[in-house]
């Protein structure tokens, strides 16, 4: 994963967990879970920023979970 990337993924997260706290009121520890899901989300995704993944490539990587011994 390049630096460019990494920087602008986080800001994607950072942005969406603010929305997700301010707008919707949602806990701290959903907040958590949330943010450790996008982590897993883009270590899975490798190379492919996360503007640019398709809803169908999401399902995929999340799909791929249980086979890899994770919910």
């Amino acid at each position: 994963m390049d630096g460019a990337r990494s920087e602008r993924d986080a800001r994607l997260v950072s942005t969406y967990l603010d929305e997700l706290r301010g707008q919707r009121r949602m806990a701290l520890h959903t907040l958590n879970a949330y943010r450790r899901d996008l982590g897993t989300l883009l270590a899975l995704a490798a190379a492919q920023p996360l503007d640019r993944m398709s809803s169908a490539a999401v399902r995929r990587l999340v799909a791929s979970q249980p086979a890899r011994g994770l919910s």
